[in-house]
């Protein structure tokens, strides 16, 4: 199956005496920058579709901010007057049967409720994600992590909520959510592995070639 190329809009905002205003890189040095987090979430996106053999172009923006913006924001959506790592803000509205996404652990459930309820010619707005880089950063060094895998982690949580996935909706849509999140994680940073492998098989011939000189 092809994997296609998504449509992914990515805003570092921080906080000043006038109120918002959009940074270039990230806040924190040790945060990935916009490239890495958009090849992150591309490859979220792709794998996510392979899996479920979905074969259509979706879009979705995401906000890194700090833990004072991520408060507001908490606060006005969900009532809680604290910050938290990542929000989920889905602007597709999945028809009557799909809501439930476990059900899609049969096959062929998606190809056949797209061909009935959703044009398969257009871009799905998927809807917004909201991450705070400062609890990304503590919870990372709380659970031994390293920073790009916790974000990881959070892309990949805040995706699966665009697509319906709700850990908050029973024991059995959780048992599905973390299954999903799981195998994502693992394709992903798996990714990075065989690079760095790569990278060090180059190293390798390159240092026998200079100890080996023509």
């Amino acid at each position: 199956m092809k994997k296609n190329v998504h449509t992914i809009h990515i805003q570092f905002d921080k906080k000043d005496s006038g109120g918002e205003k959009p940074l270039v890189n990230p806040p924190a040095k040790t945060f990935p920058k916009e490239k890495e987090l958009l090849q992150i979430s591309q490859r979220i996106l792709q794998e996510h579709c392979v899996i479920d053999r979905i074969d259509r172009k979706f879009e979705l923006s995401l906000l890194i901010l700090d833990d004072s913006q991520m408060t507001k924001i908490n606060l006005k959506h969900r009532y809680k007057n604290t910050s938290t790592d990542v929000l989920s803000f889905p602007q597709f509205v999945f028809p009557d049967g799909m809501g439930s996404f476990s059900l899609r652990e049969t096959e062929g459930f998606w190809e056949e409720n797209e061909r009935n309820s959703i044009p398969s010619d257009e871009i799905l707005i998927l809807g917004d994600i909201v991450i705070s880089y400062e609890s990304c950063i503590r919870q990372a060094n709380e659970k031994g992590f390293s920073i790009r895998e916790e974000c990881i982690r959070l892309l990949i949580h805040g995706i699966l909520h665009l697509f319906g996935y709700d850990h908050e909706q029973g024991d059995k849509e959780c048992f599905f959510m973390e299954k999903r999140e799981q195998l994502l994680l693992q394709e992903i940073l798996q990714d990075k592995n065989d690079k760095n492998d790569k990278k060090e098989k180059n190293t390798s011939i390159e240092s026998n070639s200079d100890a080996y000189p023509s």
